[in-house]
Parts: structure tokens; sequence; C-alpha cells
């Protein structure tokens, strides 16, 4: 299976993401809320590209999803459903 999608699609659900968990971006800086020191923000830890973080778990069904991100969302279903039954089998 393959998947062809805008880049530019993955990089605005990607910047919702980071909204919607609170984060923010300063420059060329990505700033997520620390779990140690509530109120204040953390460079983040490099988890900010996760393909599977991208879509924020509360937006997975959305409405304002777009065509493209849909088909992200179901290709990566797709490929963990793969992973699972690799899994099982092994």
């Amino acid at each position: 299976m393959f998947l062809v999608i805008p880049a530019i699609e993955i990089a605005r659900e990607r910047d919702r993401r980071l909204a919607e968990t609170g984060g923010r971006v300063e420059g060329e800086k990505v700033l997520v809320p620390s779990k140690k020191r509530p109120g204040t923000f953390v460079p983040d830890p490099g988890n900010y590209g996760k393909l599977r973080r991208i879509v924020h778990h509360t937006r997975r069904g959305a409405e304002d999803l777009t065509e493209q991100i849909k088909r992200f969302r179901d290709f990566l279903d797709t490929v963990d459903e793969h992973a699972r039954q690799k899994q099982m089998n092994t």
C-alpha cells in the first residue's frame, strides 16, 4: 500500500495538534507545556514529528479534517493493522 499526500496537509494538521495540546511555535522553537513544571513551556523533546501523533487523538473523527488527512489517518490505521497481524503471526 502507498499514499501520496501533500506535505502541507500533514504540516497543517501537525500544527493543529500542537495548538490542541497547548503548545506553540516561537520563531524556530517548538514549545510544549512542561509536565514537570505546570504553567511553563519547554522545548519539544523531539516527538513533534512522529507520524502517529500528527493527528491528535481528539481530532481523529473531526468533521473538518481535509480529505487528504482522512486518507492519511486511514493509511496509518492500515499500517497499524498489518503490523498487529505480523506480530500475531510471529
